[in-house]
């Protein structure tokens, strides 16, 4: 089991109750977050990390053997948790989530170069040698969650601003799931990014490469993009894939949803009604990955990526019907999630975050 997927899991659980949709009923939400959290509080924690997986066996969950304990699943799983308590009006939860969260011991977790370390070995000593310093979403859940514990740690600027990594899709996207701050081109108080109009670019050129390198090709016809990263065509491997690479030919349809409040809703509509006839967007969601040629694609019936899309859908049900964005909301309200988004976008005239040099 993944604690990043359970977390999304939880949120959008959170989220189905909320009018217009009401999936569920609250209080049908509010005991499956405290369930899940119930789990959670039981598992180890070396200095407060989470790990990435875990699998159940006679005593209850231990971490899953020859996986890490990981900085950035706990970031997305606290994420999750805060503004699904949020959205619940449920107190006595977002108390034990903060608490959680205030015993993650950052001190221990850097790097020699500053950075966060991606984690901890399976024995929950050792650091693991990556550190999240690259430019993106993930490093900036894991900055943001830092910056709720303690607003005055040092922060190291991210390298290569505004720059994805392979200019892999998912990864200017991440962070808009759980903030709205990022919808926004005012330049972030840690790297001057203009945030908007980097995922816009990341959009157009994610829809060019397609075009582009596979004219005629079934993607290219169905207007599919999402050089973006998840399971691989079978299924037995991880692919991480980008628009700055040469002749990817897997894409994570995920991507369409993730980025889908930077579209015209009526255009990912289509699209997607376009994916649903081609049988890549069936009952149970996206399928996980689908070749360039359409002739192989794998269904998963859950991934990261699915909880992924889940938010991503929301945001574009919201946008496109003109309701309230409770999501948002939420993130607005939560005293601790407006902490975290300090780190980009203080509030305070004057108040710019503590950072070091990538030489210190």
């Amino acid at each position: 089991e993944s604690l990043a997927s359970t977390g999304l899991f939880a949120l959008a659980t959170a989220l189905v109750c909320q009018p217009p949709l009401n999936m569920v009923s609250p209080e049908k939400a509010r005991a499956t977050l405290q369930q899940i959290h119930a789990a959670v509080k039981g598992l180890d924690r070396p200095h407060g990390v989470l790990p990435h997986f875990v699998r159940r066996g006679a005593t209850g969950y231990k971490i899953h053997p020859g996986t890490e304990f990981s900085t950035v699943d706990t970031a997305i799983y606290y994420h999750s948790l805060l503004l699904g308590s949020e959205m619940l009006n449920d107190p006595d939860l977002r108390v034990e989530i903060t608490s959680a969260v205030d015993q993650i011991d950052f001190d221990k977790l850097r790097l020699p170069g500053g950075e966060i370390s991606h984690g901890l070995k399976e024995d929950g000593r050792t650091l693991l040698e990556h550190g999240w310093k690259d430019w993106g979403g993930e490093t900036a859940l894991v900055m943001m969650l830092q910056n709720i514990v303690n607003e005055q740690a040092p922060h190291r600027k991210m390298e290569r601003p505004a720059q994805a990594w392979q200019g892999t899709g998912f990864i200017p996207e991440i962070q808009s799931l759980f903030y709205p701050d990022f919808d926004s081109d005012v330049p972030d108080a840690l790297d001057e990014v203009r945030w908007l109009a980097t995922r816009q670019l990341m959009l157009t050129r994610q829809k060019d490469y397609i075009m582009r390198t596979w004219p005629g090709s079934f993607a290219a016809q169905m207007g599919l993009y999402g050089l973006s990263a998840g399971e691989g065509l079978y299924g037995d491997s991880y692919f991480v894939g980008g628009v700055d690479l040469p002749n990817q030919k897997v894409i994570h349809p995920h991507y369409v949803l993730m980025s889908a409040s930077l579209t015209k809703s009526a255009e990912t509509y289509a699209l997607l009604r376009r994916l649903q006839k081609a049988g890549i967007f069936t009952p149970w969601g996206m399928v996980e990955a689908v070749a360039v040629s359409g002739k192989s694609y794998l269904p998963m019936n859950g991934s990261l990526n699915a909880g992924f899309e889940t938010l991503g859908a929301y945001h574009l049900l919201a946008k496109h019907r003109g309701i309230p964005n409770v999501l948002h909301a939420a993130s607005r309200k939560s005293a601790e999630l407006r902490r975290a988004a300090e780190l980009f976008y203080p509030l305070k005239e004057g108040r710019v975050p503590t950072t070091t040099s990538a030489s210190e």
